[in-house]
């Protein structure tokens, strides 16, 4: 069984890796599909009765679940911004989406570089 620290360290890489394809857009589907897994990953894994693995996996979740979000809202406004592109609105919407992804990304990233949770609501 792996120790705490070994935990600690391999989900900050795959975190790191997550804000990584976020930041670069394009491969962002990628970034969620690895999210995904990692929730998955901790709903098993909160089940658990060691108190200190619990806090890390509600850290970690927290960042996976700010990030799955963060996705799927970008994806739902991108499409109305699409659609209302004609009329010009969609531009406005288009880059108010791209300023409030970035702020996203960085806020999230904030919060990991001082290791502290995501600020998501559950």
């Amino acid at each position: 069984m792996r120790t705490h620290d070994e935990f600690l360290e391999s989900q900050k890489r795959v975190l790191w890796l997550s804000y990584i394809l976020y930041i670069l857009l394009f491969p962002a589907v990628l970034g969620f599909i690895v999210n995904m897994v990692m929730l998955h990953k901790y709903r098993r894994l909160s089940v658990g009765n060691d108190p200190v693995m619990t806090d890390m996996v509600a850290m970690f979740s927290g960042h996976h679940l700010w990030l799955f979000r963060t996705f799927i809202i970008t994806v739902c406004f991108g499409m109305a911004a699409a659609g209302t592109i004609y009329y010009a609105v969609g531009y406005l919407l288009g880059a108010g989406i791209i300023v409030w992804w970035f702020y996203r990304i960085i806020r999230g990233v904030t919060a990991l570089l001082v290791f502290h949770p995501a600020p998501v609501w559950r």
